[in-house]
């Protein structure tokens, strides 16, 4: 039994192997999600019903990508899979775990959360997400850390709390610094776009750039190159991907949100003219 994931030189095998790390990760979180719910308030919307659904989701989807085979093989044999790890763990799995927390969770969160919260304003979580994911698609960054257990398992745990700190003011913002419609489009858009130039440049180098899959055991069917190229373009297409998705739910939001105000206007305005009409 391995604690985590991480390149090891050997031949694959499809033979099954446990992490205990990545179980006692999932675990965790899922312990923390139900005593979180125990505590909540009942749900009073569609949304607030639908919350327990999008964590079950994440961290299902979590346990997925670090665990065997997934993690195993983007550890240390194909980066196209260390690639769609990335994709899920910064895009997928924080948007719904963020969303997956009851309706006033952040009153009763711990007071050692609290400071990570805060954090979460625009412009440093915009900023921590993008350094960090260029910073860890370094090639010497990459090869000095996957060979080993610790090092894999901080690209990973970087990836998805970085992602959650970039969600966060898109998904529950907080005065005061809130954003409106328009800068919450424009900031996702920003964020999934950034760093498009990572994936060009994996797909277009013509040679292998990270040694941990350039010299891993050779694989039926694959070639460093190819697949390289392969993972810079999963990356680019999975900006465009979430760049797109984002954008779509934002602007239903942000139509849905400016319903709500014209309604709220409309029911206000005939009071003032009815009063009006009685003066005369």
């Amino acid at each position: 039994m391995r604690w985590w994931c991480s390149a090891q030189g050997v031949a694959w095998t499809w033979t099954w192997r446990p992490y205990l790390g990545v179980w006692v990760m999932i675990a965790a979180l899922a312990v923390a999600y139900v005593r979180t719910y125990r505590q909540a308030p009942p749900a009073v919307s569609a949304l607030d019903r639908w919350r327990p659904r999008a964590a079950a989701a994440g961290i299902a989807i979590l346990w997925v990508l670090l665990d065997w085979p997934v993690g195993a093989l983007g550890a240390g044999y194909l980066e196209s899979v260390h690639m769609e790890q990335y994709l899920g763990l910064a895009f997928l799995v924080p948007p719904l775990l963020v969303l997956g927390l009851p309706v006033g969770w952040e009153a009763r969160a711990p007071a050692w959360i609290r400071p990570a919260m805060r954090f979460a304003q625009p412009l440093r979580a915009i900023v921590l997400f993008t350094v960090v994911t260029f910073v860890t698609h370094i090639p010497v960054v990459v090869d000095a850390l996957m060979v080993t257990q610790l090092g894999s398992f901080a690209l990973d745990v970087a990836w998805l709390v970085t992602g959650i700190w970039f969600w966060w003011p898109v998904i529950r913002p907080a005065e005061p610094h809130r954003l409106g419609p328009a800068a919450r489009l424009g900031y996702t858009m920003a964020g999934a776009t950034a760093h498009m130039g990572v994936g060009m440049f994996l797909a277009l180098a013509p040679f292998p750039l990270y040694s941990v899959y350039e010299l891993a055991p050779p694989m039926a069917g694959t070639d460093a190159l190819e697949d390289q190229q392969r993972a810079g373009g999963l990356m680019m297409l999975g900006d465009v991907m979430v760049g797109l998705t984002a954008a779509g739910v934002l602007l239903y939001v942000w139509q849905r949100e400016e319903a709500k105000r014209l309604s709220a206007g409309s029911t206000t305005g005939p009071a003032a003219g009815d009063e009006g009409t009685g003066r005369t």
